[in-house]
């Protein structure tokens, strides 16, 4: 959402209609593709109860944490099924350059709450 936001002021148009625009690329990209639509697509935010549930667990069995600035952390090194459902190594994963190094504890770890 902050990159969406970010963007669409640098296009001068509203969040939303940037959203949508970026939406119907995908609709686009899939017929261009011939690869059949998804039957569902569900909107983040329409499930923010949930996530947020679902961080809180994460964070108590230690998988994730919170740097105190309002943002969560995956840390990766600590949850081995991610490993194993994205089917890497953990010295494989590519370090993101995204300026928030400095809050993270390792800088393969990514964000799941901003």
């Amino acid at each position: 959402d902050d990159k969406i936001i970010h963007n669409a002021g640098h296009e001068d148009m509203p969040w939303w209609a940037l959203a949508m625009k970026y939406e119907r690329s995908f609709s686009d990209a899939y017929r261009a593709l011939n690869v059949m639509a998804p039957t569902y697509e569900p909107r983040a935010t329409g499930h923010i109860t949930q996530m947020i549930e679902l961080i809180e667990k994460l964070i108590a069995n230690g998988s994730a944490y919170a740097p105190g600035n309002g943002d969560v952390y995956l840390e990766v090194r600590k949850l081995k099924s991610y490993l194993t459902l994205s089917n890497q190594k953990l010295d494989d994963l590519l370090v993101a350059k995204d300026g928030e190094e400095k809050l993270k504890r390792d800088p393969r770890d990514f964000a799941l709450w901003k």
